[in-house]
C-alpha cells in the first residue's frame, strides 16, 4: 500500500495459508449470504483479500493490520526453514 501524503509504502507480510484460510471462510461466507438474499450468484475465481481493523467485527476471522505490517521476521524464518530442508 502507497501512502501518497507521506510519499511511503506500507508493508504486510503473511504466510500463505493465512490468505488461504481467509479467502476459503469469506467465500462461503459471502456464498451463504448470497443464497439466503435468493440472489443470483456468478461464481469467478476472483476473491477478494482484505486486512481489518483491532477492535472491528468482521464475520469470518480476518488477518488484522496490526498483526501482519511489517513482520518481515515471516519472510526469515521461512527462509530459515528452506535452508534447513537442503
Amino acid at each position: 500500500m502507497y501512502l501518497e501524503n507521506e510519499k511511503r509504502f506500507r508493508f504486510f507480510i503473511l504466510r500463505g495459508k493465512v490468505v488461504a484460510k481467509y479467502l476459503w471462510d469469506e467465500h462461503r461466507h459471502w456464498l451463504r449470504v448470497k443464497r439466503k438474499r435468493g440472489e443470483k450468484i456468478n461464481n469467478t475465481e476472483m476473491r477478494m483479500f482484505r486486512l481489518g481493523f483491532k477492535g472491528r467485527k468482521y464475520p469470518v476471522r480476518t488477518p488484522l493490520i496490526s498483526e501482519y505490517e511489517n513482520k518481515w521476521r515471516l519472510i526469515k524464518a521461512s527462509e530459515a526453514k528452506t535452508k534447513a530442508i537442503r
